[in-house]
C-alpha cells in the first residue's frame, strides 16, 4: 500500500483551504440555484385551495327495521369503529364517478383550458392508448383533490387546488352536492310501494273476513262469557260427582244390610233363631222377649220345687215354646218387611243414581262443547289478531317507504356541511419566501458538496505538506499561482 491510499485526516485548515480554493465555483452554484428557484417561484402561476368540512353523524342510514319484524321499535345498526364509517364516506367522495360528474357540470374546457396541449413527455407513453379530454381532466382532478378525515373526530376535510379561486370553490361545492346525492342513493332502502300497497289491500280484505267470521261465530252460539259458563259447569260437575258418590255409598250400605239380613234368614231355618229387633218391630218383639224371660223365671221356680213330670212344669214349658214360636214368627214378619223396605230404598237410590249419572253426563257433554267452542273462538281470535298485525305491519312499511323517499328527495341524511367551500383569498402555491429560503440552503449545500467532491477525487498535491508526506522529500520553495 502506498501513501496515496492512506486515509487523510481532515483539519479545519484543510476545510478552509478547500473553501477558498473553490470559492468561485461555490458562489456560482449557489447563485444559479437561488436565481433559478426565485425566477421559477415568481413566474409560476398561483394555485388556490378551496376547502370544505363535512360532519358524519349517526343518522337514519344506520337504523334498520327488518321486513319481518312486528316490533315498531327500529333496531340500531352501529359500526364497531367510528373510523370505518368515516373512511366509507371518504371513499364515496373520492369516487371517479363523482369527479366526472363535477367535470361535466363545469365543462372540461372551463376547468382545464389546456388539457389538450401536448406534453413534453408525450413520446414516453407512445404505447398507451390516447385518452379523451374527460379522462385527462379526471386524472388531473383526482391529483388536485385531497380528501382526509381529521383524527379523533367525525369530520372529513375536502381540499381542491386550482389556478382560479372561484373555480376551486365552485368545484368543491359541486363535489359535495354530488356526494350528498350519491350518499343518499347508496344508503337508500329499496322500497316497492306497489308491492306494499297491494299487500296492504289484500291483508285488509283478509282482516275483514276474519273479523266477520269471528262475529258470526259469537252470534251463532250466543257466546257472552265462556269462562263464566265454564266455571258454573265445573262447579255443577263437582257437586254432582260428590252427590253421586254419596248415593253410591248409600246403595252399598243398603246392599250390605240386605245381604246381612238375608244371611240371618238362612240362620233362622229350623234349629236357628231370629233373635233380632228392628225399627219396625221393636215394641212387639220386646214384649214377647220379656214374656219369655218371665216364663223362664217361673220355670226355674217350678223346677226347683217340682219334678219335670209335674203338670205345672210341663204347662209352663209349653207356654215358653209357644212364646218362642210367636217371637220367631214376629221376627220373620218384621224382618221380611224390613228387607222389602231396604229393597224399595235401593230401588229409589238406583233411580237417583241413574238420574245423577245422566245429569253428570249432560254437564260433561256441555263442558266438552264449551271447551270446543272456546278452542274455536281462540283460533278465530288468534287468526284475526295475526291478520290485523300483518295489516298494520304492511301499512307501517308503506308509510315508512313514503317518508324515506320524501327524506331522500330532500337529501336529509346523516351528513352535514359544517364549513362550505369559500373562494380562497391567497394562493397556497408558490410560497416565494419558503422557496427562496430552501434555495439558499440547497444552493449552499450543493456548492460545498460539489467543491469537496471535486477535491476528494483529485490526486494532485495541493500543499507542501502533501509533498513531504507522500514523497518524503523536502520542499525547497513554493511559487504562487500566476494570474493570466
Amino acid at each position: 500500500m502506498n501513501d496515496f491510499d492512506e486515509p487523510k485526516q481532515r483539519t479545519l485548515r484543510d476545510f478552509l483551504y478547500v473553501l477558498f480554493r473553490h470559492k468561485g465555483m461555490i458562489v456560482a452554484v449557489f447563485l444559479v440555484i437561488v436565481v433559478t428557484v426565485t425566477i421559477a417561484s415568481v413566474t409560476t402561476p398561483p394555485t388556490y385551495r378551496a376547502s370544505a368540512k363535512i360532519l358524519v353523524k349517526f343518522g337514519r342510514e344506520n337504523v334498520y327495521i327488518p321486513q319481518t319484524s312486528r316490533s315498531p321499535v327500529p333496531q340500531a345498526v352501529t359500526d364497531p369503529s367510528r373510523e370505518e364509517r368515516v373512511n366509507s364516506e371518504i371513499e364515496i367522495v373520492k369516487a371517479r364517478g363523482l369527479a366526472e360528474k363535477v367535470i361535466r357540470a363545469i365543462e372540461v374546457k372551463t376547468l382545464y383550458p389546456n388539457i389538450d396541449a401536448p406534453s413534453l413527455f408525450h413520446f414516453v407513453n407512445f404505447r398507451s392508448p390516447e385518452l379523451t379530454p374527460l379522462q385527462k381532466a379526471t386524472l388531473q382532478f383526482q391529483k388536485m383533490l385531497r380528501v382526509e378525515g381529521i383524527k379523533k373526530s367525525n369530520i372529513i376535510q375536502v381540499d381542491f387546488d386550482h389556478g382560479r379561486p372561484d373555480l376551486a370553490a365552485r368545484t368543491v361545492t359541486l363535489l359535495i352536492d354530488a356526494f350528498l346525492e350519491q350518499h343518499v342513493t347508496a344508503y337508500k332502502q329499496p322500497q316497492d310501494h306497489d308491492f306494499f300497497d297491494k299487500q296492504t289491500e289484500a291483508l285488509g280484505k283478509k282482516l275483514q273476513i276474519s273479523e266477520a267470521e269471528l262475529q258470526s261465530f259469537r252470534n251463532r252460539h250466543d257466546i257472552s262469557s265462556l269462562q263464566e259458563q265454564k266455571s258454573v259447569l265445573l262447579k255443577q260437575i263437582s257437586d254432582l260427582a260428590v252427590a253421586l258418590s254419596i248415593t253410591r255409598a248409600e246403595i252399598n250400605e243398603n246392599r250390605g244390610k240386605k245381604e246381612s239380613m238375608e244371611d240371618g234368614v238362612s240362620a233362622s231355618s229350623p234349629g236357628g233363631k231370629f233373635g233380632k229387633e228392628t225399627d219396625l218391630n221393636v215394641n212387639a218383639i220386646s214384649n214377647i222377649k220379656n214374656r219369655i224371660a218371665d216364663l223362664k223365671l217361673r220355670e226355674q221356680e217350678l223346677t226347683s220345687k217340682y219334678p219335670d213330670e209335674n203338670r205345672l212344669v210341663i204347662t209352663i214349658r209349653k207356654e215358653i215354646e209357644q212364646a218362642k214360636r210367636l217371637l220367631a214368627a214376629e221376627e220373620k214378619t218384621y224382618h221380611d218387611k224390613e228387607v222389602k223396605t231396604i229393597g224399595h230404598n235401593m230401588a229409589a237410590l238406583g233411580q237417583k243414581e241413574s238420574s245423577q249419572t245422566r245429569h253428570l253426563a249432560r254437564c260433561q257433554a256441555e263442558l266438552y262443547r264449551i271447551n270446543s267452542l272456546e278452542n274455536r273462538l281462540k283460533s278465530l281470535e288468534r287468526q284475526a289478531r295475526i291478520d290485523e298485525e300483518n295489516y298494520q305491519l304492511y301499512m307501517r312499511k308503506a308509510e315508512e317507504g313514503r317518508i324515506s323517499d320524501a327524506m331522500d328527495t330532500q337529501k336529509i341524511a346523516n351528513i352535514s356541511v359544517i364549513q362550505p367551500a369559500l373562494v380562497p383569498i391567497r394562493p397556497v402555491k408558490p410560497n416565494v419566501k419558503l422557496n427562496i429560503f430552501l434555495a439558499v440552503v440547497l444552493g449552499g449545500a450543493a456548492g460545498l458538496g460539489l467543491a469537496y467532491s471535486i477535491d476528494s477525487v483529485s490526486h494532485s498535491f495541493k500543499t507542501g505538506e502533501d509533498v513531504q508526506k507522500h514523497l518524503e522529500l523536502p520542499v525547497l520553495a513554493s511559487l504562487p499561482k500566476l494570474k493570466a
